[in-house]
């Protein structure tokens, strides 16, 4: 479909390729403690479509 409406149909299929790469919820929340953040949380918009992650940098964290 994108060769036959788009003028650059390379970034279509890069598109898709980097959507099939991006880690689901659950893995980005893992790689981002293994990063070292803290509480980690995430909340699904739009049906799952989006995710917004959120976390604290424990270095900068005065509340722990």
């Amino acid at each position: 479909v994108a060769q036959r409406v788009a003028t650059n149909p390379e970034a279509y299929v890069y598109l898709a390729e980097s959507i099939r790469a991006w880690p689901d919820q659950q893995q980005l929340a893992a790689q981002l403690q293994v990063a070292g953040w803290a509480r980690v949380q995430w909340r699904n918009l739009s049906g799952g479509i989006v995710a917004l992650h959120r976390s604290v940098n424990p270095e900068a964290d005065t509340t722990a």
